[in-house]
């Protein structure tokens, strides 16, 4: 089993201990399942041995997707190279990009501190929550309020009113909404292939249990509160529905510039403290507010469960699916002249190209072409490591890997703990010492 880095934040949700991804080594980890056992499967159809597994690896896979081919994406791991071809050319002028990429992670996760938990409750479909939606102030380096800087809450009741949690809405909710959609679509899909009906009315009741704890349990909000705001204003009752939506915007805002997000209608009227948070998120392109507000413009201009790019895009005042698509794609080009020189940047403008043409595949919502088929063909797959993968690092020297990956792009999976590994401890300390 790979043993993974936690000194930077992960936007990337890890709710389970079978599998998850990490977007500093840009790697999946299957921690449940052996090599051997991943192998055996046939991913070309689903069938009752291979369903869970399959539904596992399409979870953790759409995270690397959501990183690799994504403009928010691109743009992290931008930040990631750049901040260690910084440390690796031992420029002292560049290193305050490692600071950078630390914030950032740390804003697309808003976890933690931003996070209030008052009960734990577990709801039901039988006893629903409530919820209303809040604004705060994000605080600075040195403790001080930043009012040019707010962020969205979404604070939840229990039917009777009860506070339980308050938690900001984050990237990581889009990131594993969007993951979830793509784990539970192959389970509802395999529940679909069973013929007998009791058999198959007997799963489709588990699926719904699983939806039901992860919309409905305390410590998991702060990754379905997406969920929660497309259902409620749209009034939908399919949760799969929910979740098929929720992912669609998400992704499209995942794709979006900041600097178009900023253009976003915002109707105001809510009150001269609200609509200047509000106003100062849009000019921030806050991707949580974004999805709030924009599924609000929807519903209003639509009427309920109308999503389509085009009819989310006019909704909010923005240009049309042709012009943004063309906009996304100037701005993924930029990324790859945005690459600094270093031993890492043959291996980053490897990934921002194959992640362009990932974007091309799935579209600016991610809905244009199912990623089955990749499982298939491995056209565009992750690194993945197994419950019994052992990563030796003792044989790899560190100056001829960093030669390798500086002149070819190129790193084995050794050769990348090998760097990855010795970079991520500096670059942590590094942060540790800033403004000591």
């Amino acid at each position: 089993m790979s043993t993974l880095r936690t000194t930077f934040g992960n936007p990337f949700p890890n709710l389970i201990t079978a599998a998850s991804y990490d977007p500093f080594y840009l790697t999946v980890s299957l921690d449940s399942i052996t090599e051997a056992e991943y192998l055996a499967n046939d991913f070309s159809k689903i069938t009752v041995e291979n369903y869970k597994t399959l539904a596992l690896v399409r979870h953790e896979l759409t995270h690397w997707i959501d990183h690799v081919g994504t403009l928010w994406g691109q743009k992290n791991i931008v930040l990631l190279l750049n901040a260690m071809n910084a440390w690796a050319n031992g420029d002292e002028k560049e290193l305050w990009r490692i600071k950078t990429l630390d914030l950032s992670l740390s804003t697309d996760l808003l976890a933690d501190y931003y996070d209030e938990t008052y009960f734990d409750h577990k709801g039901s479909f039988k006893d629903l929550w409530r919820y209303e939606i809040t604004c705060g102030a994000r605080y600075g380096l040195d403790g001080s309020l930043l009012p040019d800087r707010p962020l969205l809450f979404t604070k939840f009741y229990t039917s009777k009113g009860k506070p339980i949690t308050r938690v900001p809405v984050s990237v990581a909710s889009i990131l594993e909404t969007n993951a979830t959609f793509e784990e539970f679509a192959v389970k509802a899909a395999f529940v679909g292939l069973i013929q007998e009906p009791f058999a198959q009315a007997i799963e489709k009741q588990g699926l719904n249990r699983e939806f039901e704890k992860l919309l409905y349990q305390t410590g998991l909000t702060v990754y379905s509160v997406v969920a929660h705001l497309t259902a409620t204003p749209n009034h939908i009752t399919d949760i799969f529905r929910t979740y098929q939506i929720s992912s669609s915007l998400g992704t499209l805002l995942l794709n979006t510039p900041s600097s178009v997000l900023a253009k976003q209608r915002y109707d105001g009227g809510n009150g001269v403290a609200w609509d200047a948070r509000a106003t100062a998120m849009v000019k921030n392109g806050d991707i949580g507010f974004s999805y709030f507000n924009m599924m609000t413009n929807l519903v209003k201009t639509y009427g309920k469960d109308a999503y389509s790019v085009a009819n989310v895009l006019a909704a909010s005042g923005l240009p049309d699916q042709g012009k943004l698509e063309l906009e996304v794609l100037s701005e993924m080009a930029m990324n790859l002249h945005e690459l600094k020189a270093g031993p890492f940047t043959l291996f980053g403008t490897y990934l921002l190209n194959m992640g362009m043409e990932i974007y091309a595949k799935r579209g600016i919502d991610g809905k244009k072409a199912a990623i089955d088929q990749w499982l298939v063909e491995k056209q565009y797959f992750p690194d993945f490591t197994f419950q019994d993968t052992l990563i030796d690092t003792d044989g790899v020297d560190f100056k001829t890997a960093l030669t390798k990956v500086s002149t070819t792009g190129m790193m084995s999976l050794e050769e990348r703990w090998t760097l990855f590994g010795y970079y991520e401890q500096k670059m942590g300390d590094f942060v540790k010492i800033c403004g000591v």
